[in-house]
C-alpha cells in the first residue's frame, strides 16, 4: 500500500490520512511536509530512497478528482482510497469495494512457509471503519450512470 500512497502524495492533504488499529493501539498514517509517515517512520524515504518529498506538485490545489471503486477494489487499493479521503476535493464513484480493510502480518514457519494473519484494521482520518467495504459518494450501477454522475459532480 505504501508505494501507491506515496505516489499520490501531491493529491493528499497534510495531516492524518488514516489509522491502523492493532492490539487496541492506534498507529497513525500521515502526510507531513510532503512525506508519508507510518508510526513515525518515513515511508517515502524507505521506498524512494530519499528524505525529501516527490518533485511534483498540483498547480490547481482545488482540482476535483474522481476515484473509481468497485468490488475488485480491495486490500491495498482500499488503503489507498482511505488515505485519499482526507482531501475534500476527492469523491468516490462506482460500487462498494471488497471490504478487506485489514492489516496483515506474515509469520515465517520453521519449514520456510509463511502464515499470513489479519492482525489489525484500518480507519480513515475520521476514525471511520470500512469492514464491509467503502461505499462510494455516488453509486453507479453501469458505465452510463457512472459517466453522468462524474460529469454532474465536476460541473457543479
Amino acid at each position: 500500500m505504501w508505494p501507491m500512497i506515496i505516489s499520490l502524495t501531491p493529491f493528499l492533504k497534510d495531516g492524518v490520512l488514516g489509522y491502523t488499529i492493532k492490539n487496541d493501539k492506534e498507529n497513525i498514517w500521515k502526510k507531513e511536509n510532503g512525506l508519508i509517515y507510518y508510526k513515525g517512520i518515513n515511508k517515502t524515504k524507505k521506498y524512494l530512497g530519499k528524505d525529501k518529498s516527490l518533485d511534483y506538485n498540483l498547480k490547481n490545489k482545488n482540482l476535483k478528482i474522481a476515484v473509481l471503486v468497485n468490488e475488485r477494489t480491495s486490500s491495498s487499493g482500499e488503503a489507498t482510497a482511505i488515505a485519499l479521503m482526507n482531501n475534500q476535493n476527492i469523491k468516490f464513484f462506482g460500487t462498494k469495494s471488497r471490504g478487506l480493510t485489514t492489516n496483515n502480518t506474515s509469520i515465517k514457519m520453521k519449514n520456510g512457509d509463511f502464515l499470513v494473519l489479519t492482525t489489525g484494521i484500518w480507519k480513515n482520518f475520521k476514525r471511520e471503519e470500512f469492514k464491509t467495504g467503502i461505499i462510494p459518494d455516488f453509486e453507479s450501477a453501469n458505465e452510463q450512470e457512472l459517466k453522468k454522475n462524474i460529469e454532474n459532480w465536476i460541473n457543479k
